[in-house]
């Protein structure tokens, strides 16, 4: 009888751990992608997580073993560690808005001169940010063990079923994040999720009587999912979202903007595979934001550019496109505003995209309603790897080269696919994301851009809106029609006799790397 309670409570142990290792992951993931925000590169993003993850879990450990011995009731204090993690996911991991906050603060403190600079800012934000969870979910395992292990021939066995049990459940904490709660229904609903598993591993452990303990156990975790549906956290009250980048010559980095909006602002919000959807609307702007990030807008000039930028730079009738990236749609409208166009085929990876045009067209005006738009939802670059259609013009408009999902189409490989499915006279045009008041002042970054395009077109320019980022238009054929300003030309002539040069390939997409800003 006594073996086989002690085998029960290895059991109930190694489930408990099990449940805390699933929360902790899933925290992780959440945290990957809520510092994203304001990293704006995965690269960064993950490495700061984990980062922070791996000091917590190191400091919690080392904490805990020196005073284990001093612990009255260690059933007790691993309950209330996990309960202090899931309140703290609860109140301060769904809490967003926090970030910009701590970050205003850092950065009043450490200059921000320099990219590094920069950066390690946003390092010591994300420590703060997830420290404390961090630390506590280190220290819950070597208390967990002690627990169980009362003879030393013993320990081996049983330390080794607790971290399983741990690793099994931090597998399934990550599955459960990134494929099913996250995709569904969003970044808080996965926080709450984790918290009810904190909970419920701390009622486990706390409680002495099986039965007791699975309905409490049970019970709070349906308290926990319950309240999401309740308060609906999805629908936030306000959001603080990255705006705009105000340029200074005597800095190596742009500076960031964050604006926040109130409930009265956003119109429309859901969750989608690639980041939260808001619709803001200002009165005097409507406004397209990702995951926090402004990405068109109704004032904004860039978008509607593209077209005249493009068909200012070919001739011919029955042009066909193809456009990769519809935003809100004011690139896909601005090419059907030309009679040359005949057919358009239009890419966009976010299934979500599609139903928010009509926030900034209406019903009737929508452009997928016109008979020559081929709606086709699949990410852009496999679509260049597999389509055996030709083109006569190729108009990306998609997020930076910072964006996971995004950064393949700015590398030479993606060039080179989109040159094969490019007729010989075709004219090829995408973002650059260069914002700087002079093209000498982004001179480094236009040098990766342009070099990584010639590899697959001899011909390659680089036109600007003013205010505007910039947009580099390539070509088999001579750019004989694209008139350029002096400071174009200037650079231009610098560039052919520079021969330093770094190329963006899938291998080392620099530009993600030294340039993760919009």
């Amino acid at each position: 009888m006594k073996n086989n309670s002690k085998k029960l409570s290895l059991k109930t142990i190694a489930f408990a751990l099990a449940l805390s290792g699933a929360a902790a992951l899933i925290y992780e993931v959440v945290a990957t992608d809520v510092l994203f925000y304001y990293f704006e590169n995965n690269t960064y993003s993950v490495a700061t997580v984990l980062s922070t993850f791996l000091l917590g879990l190191a400091l919690g450990s080392l904490f805990i073993s020196k005073y284990l011995n001093r612990v009255k009731s260690k059933p007790f204090l691993f309950t209330i560690f996990q309960f202090v993690i899931g309140l703290y996911a609860l109140f301060i991991l769904t809490n967003f808005n926090l970030i910009p906050h701590y970050l205003s603060f850092i950065t009043g403190v450490i200059p921000q001169g320099n990219l590094f600079l920069a950066t390690f800012s946003k390092f010591m934000v994300g420590i703060l940010y997830l420290i404390l969870p961090t630390f506590l979910f280190g220290a819950s395992f070597p208390l967990a063990a002690s627990i169980i292990i009362k003879k030393v021939k013993e320990a081996g066995q049983n330390v080794g079923v607790l971290y399983s049990w741990d690793l099994f459940g931090s597998i399934a904490g990550t599955l459960a994040a990134g494929f099913l709660i996250m995709p569904l229904a969003g970044l808080k609903a996965a926080c709450f999720f984790g918290g009810g598993l904190n909970f419920l591993s701390g009622f486990l452990v706390f409680k002495k009587d099986k039965k007791i303990n699975l309905a409490l156990a049970t019970l709070i975790f349906a308290v926990f999912i319950f309240s999401y549906f309740l308060i609906d956290p999805l629908n936030e009250k306000k959001i603080i979202v990255k705006t705009e980048e105000s340029n200074n010559p005597s800095q190596e980095i742009n500076q960031e903007t964050y604006k926040e909006f109130q409930e009265k602002d956003i119109i429309y919000q859901t969750n989608s595979p690639y980041g939260v959807l808001h619709i803001i609307d200002t009165g005097e702007d409507r406004m397209l934001s990702i995951d926090h990030k402004v990405q068109c807008a109704t004032s904004s000039k860039a978008e509607r550019t593209m077209a005249d930028i493009a068909l200012s730079n070919i001739e011919g009738e029955n042009l066909k496109v193809l456009i990769i990236g519809l935003g809100c749609g004011f690139t896909l409208d601005s090419f059907l505003k030309y009679n040359e166009v005949r057919a358009i085929d239009m890419v966009e990876i976010n299934p979500k995209i599609p139903e928010i045009t009509t926030f900034f067209f209406g019903q009737e005006e929508n452009p997928l309603n016109d008979e020559r738009v081929n709606l086709v939802i699949e990410d852009g670059f496999q679509y260049l790897q597999k389509t055996d259609k030709m083109y006569d013009i190729i108009s990306i408009d998609i997020q930076s080269p910072s964006v996971a999902h995004s950064s393949p189409l700015y590398t030479v490989e993606a060039f080179r696919l989109a040159s094969q499915v490019l007729k010989y006279d075709g004219l090829f045009e995408i973002y650059g994301f260069a914002y700087g008041p002079t093209l000498e002042r982004e001179y480094d970054y236009i040098k990766i851009f342009y070099y990584s395009l010639k590899q697959s077109f001899p011909y390659v320019c680089f036109p600007r809106v003013e205010g505007e980022p910039l947009v580099f238009l390539a070509s088999s054929s001579r750019l004989e029609k694209q008139s350029l300003t002096d400071e174009e030309r200037e650079v231009l002539e610098k560039l052919k006799n520079d021969k330093d040069v770094t190329l963006n390939t899938m291998n080392y997409p620099i530009l993600k790397y030294r340039y993760g800003g919009d």
